[in-house]
């Protein structure tokens, strides 16, 4: 059962290109924070579209203190880059 579960999304657009075509890349990056019985954990749902129809996937799941750590690293290091 979960006590307590918050989200945010991360999100960007681009463009990207090959020797055949230039492509409009659409980047989602989600976490989920839950607190429950068990203890603390995060995952993180990562999402990339392109135009042509392509999408990549990835999904992490984040529950031991030293994964907790540097999954918050990641976030806090990448705000930082939004504003460049």
């Amino acid at each position: 059962m979960t006590l307590t579960e918050r989200k945010k999304t991360y999100s960007k657009s681009y463009r990207d290109f090959d020797s055949e075509d230039t492509y409009r890349v659409n980047e989602s990056d989600t976490y989920s924070f839950h607190s429950d019985d068990s203890g603390i954990h995060i995952d993180n749902d990562w999402e990339r579209k392109w135009d042509d129809g392509q999408t990549d996937e990835e999904h992490h799941e984040y529950s031991s203190a030293r994964d907790i750590l540097n999954s918050v690293a990641k976030i806090f290091n990448d705000l930082g880059k939004l504003g460049e």
